[in-house]
């Protein structure tokens, strides 16, 4: 019996130690800056003030800082969400909400936009701890290499 307990808490070190490396990316701001110098995006504005909670129901109440950057210019379904949850349940909450977004462009664009159905069904969310994030770009996979080059 003794043994049996053994084994089981020796797998359960095991596996604690094998979860995913800790996240430490900046704040949403500073994450931003990184890809637009890396990426070279074209040009665009933040317009979280505005339009955060109303285009994604996301409440101020559940994250520390965010970003939401839209183009200056055009039509193009380009669209970067970097949000920093306050804590775990807030995270999961702000994930769900721009799954619902990415889902809702795609769905629009299908009626209306349809040259753009490849850059947004290329889009993502993405959760690194605390941070949650959705992009939908041309240069989708550059971005990402920021994010993956920064841990």
């Amino acid at each position: 019996m003794k043994f049996r307990i053994l084994i089981v808490l020796a797998l359960a070190v095991l596996l604690s130690s094998c979860g995913a490396k800790a996240v430490n990316l900046p704040a949403p701001d500073e994450l931003f800056a990184a890809i637009e110098s890396a990426v070279g995006l074209p040009e665009m504005v933040d317009v979280a003030d505005w339009f955060l909670e109303e285009n994604t129901g996301i409440e101020p109440s559940g994250y520390d800082s965010a970003v939401y950057y839209i183009l200056e210019v055009g039509i193009a379904p380009d669209e970067i969400i970097i949000v920093k949850a306050k804590d775990g349940a807030a995270a999961a909450v702000i994930q769900e909400k721009l799954e619902k977004r990415i889902a809702y462009k795609e769905k629009t664009a299908k009626d209306y936009l349809t040259e753009y159905l490849p850059i947004i069904k290329n889009g993502i969310v993405r959760r690194d701890g605390l941070t949650i994030s959705l992009i939908v770009s041309g240069q989708s996979a550059q971005i990402i290499e920021v994010y993956d080059n920064w841990n």
